[in-house]
């Protein structure tokens, strides 16, 4: 009787997910995660009891969200801050690796965290040629 009642939860979760819903999913790792624009995810950090909903657009993150992303420590933060402040705004997530120590590896690891809403930015700042 218990697996029948598990399978039918999953079933009822899976075709909430299917319909759009967000779901709340507590203090887990973005390897855990399925890639999806939607999902919510809530992380808390301790020592300053900052709360950060991920994803976040990486074209407006603080450098405190930013260290709350596992890999990204103070130096990596400011780098992306930099870049950003440099080339006004990020125009892809791939753009990411621009930054000086993302690589391919680092990219994989932490581009969940992030996603980029272009219609959030100045159309001057759109059309800007960047490196790619």
């Amino acid at each position: 009787m218990k697996n029948i009642i598990s399978e039918v939860i999953s079933v009822v979760i899976i075709a909430l997910v299917l319909q759009g819903l967000n779901l709340f999913v507590p203090n887990v790792d973005a390897e855990q995660l399925t890639p999806y624009k939607q999902t919510i995810l809530y992380e808390e950090d301790a020592q300053s009891a900052n709360r950060v909903v991920f994803p976040i657009d990486i074209n407006f993150a603080t450098t405190e969200e930013l260290k709350m992303v596992k890999g990204i420590g103070d130096v990596m933060a400011q780098r992306i801050i930099d870049y950003r402040k440099q080339h006004h705004y990020f125009m892809s997530l791939e753009e990411l690796k621009a930054v000086r120590g993302i690589g391919d590896a680092t990219y994989d690891k932490i581009s969940t965290y992030f996603i980029l809403d272009l219609s959030a930015i100045s159309e001057p700042a759109q059309a800007r040629d960047y490196p790619k």
